[in-house]
């Protein structure tokens, strides 16, 4: 799902400023400067409160902090301080392939795009090369998902209708199934979620106010999330037996998390957008 609002916010926000490959150092530094600020709080906390664990891989704790804030820790052979940071070295990954991409793609006919899209998806195969740890780390694995959200932004923009739509997103979905649940054996859940949220997107133009409002801290939220869930469900949980109390629990916990996220949005993540 991540990948999939990635393929089509990125092209959005790209043609929107009309971008060129002369923007490109605008560009990569926008979305540093974007992703950067939250990235290294959530390192820090992170860091500090999983010392203890930490401490026992046999790399100094700067040395994992360090990793895990430039988003260098696979090319150091370290591991995260927080397993979802991986998503975002792929995000910086998608980031370079888009903005290298997008200004060659936007311009294509019909054909000339299906055949530069065909040849992605042919890439994305490439990644049965890989070594295990590298395959969920590279971006070819996830190009059939992210492309899925590039068909998003050329249905949001009236660049293409319903039908071709409907055959691009098909195609993918096919490819990410075959590559990830066929070719790799991981089951075919990320296909599945990747294909329905792909539809629900395109057929949503107006989604609920609230929803929205949360989306604006929503990268907050993905980060630091698990800071609240993880003392309650170690400290708090025991209070809260039975069916009424898991979901009196589960309510608290989203609440905990939007409003904290919120928190967070508002005295780091959205300062640092101005700069």
């Amino acid at each position: 799902m991540f990948f999939v609002i990635s393929g089509l916010v990125m092209p959005l926000a790209l043609d929107k400023m009309n971008y060129r490959h002369k923007d490109f150092a605008n560009f990569m530094t926008k979305r540093i400067i974007r992703l950067q600020p939250p990235l290294i709080l959530s390192a820090l906390v992170m860091t500090f409160i999983s010392y203890h664990k930490l401490k026992e891989m046999g790399c100094s704790l700067l040395t994992l902090f360090i990793g895990s804030a430039t988003l260098t820790a696979p090319i150091l052979g370290i591991p995260f301080v927080n397993d979802i940071y991986w998503t975002l070295f792929v995000e910086m990954q998608f980031y370079l392939f888009i903005a290298f991409l997008f200004p060659i793609l936007v311009c294509l006919k019909a054909r000339d795009r299906w055949i530069i899209i065909s040849c992605l998806l042919v890439i994305s195969f490439t990644s049965l090369a890989f070594d295990d740890k590298w395959i969920k780390l590279s971006l070819p694995f996830h190009i059939p998902v992210f492309l899925m959200g590039y068909f998003l932004f050329l249905r949001k923009t009236s660049r293409i209708n319903s039908l071709e739509f409907f055959l691009g997103v098909t195609t993918c979905t096919f490819c990410c199934a075959m590559l990830t649940g066929y070719c790799h054996e991981l089951g075919y859940r990320i296909s599945f979620v990747a294909g329905v949220t792909s539809i629900i997107i395109a057929y949503s133009d107006e989604g609920f106010k609230w929803f929205n409002r949360i989306g604006q801290y929503s990268y907050s939220l993905y980060l630091f999330h698990w800071l609240f869930i993880s003392p309650m469900a170690h400290y708090v949980r025991p209070y809260f037996q039975g069916v009424t109390g898991a979901i009196e629990l589960y309510v608290l916990v989203i609440f905990l998390c939007v409003a904290g996220s919120r928190l967070l949005y508002l005295l780091i993540e959205k300062p640092s957008l101005s700069w």
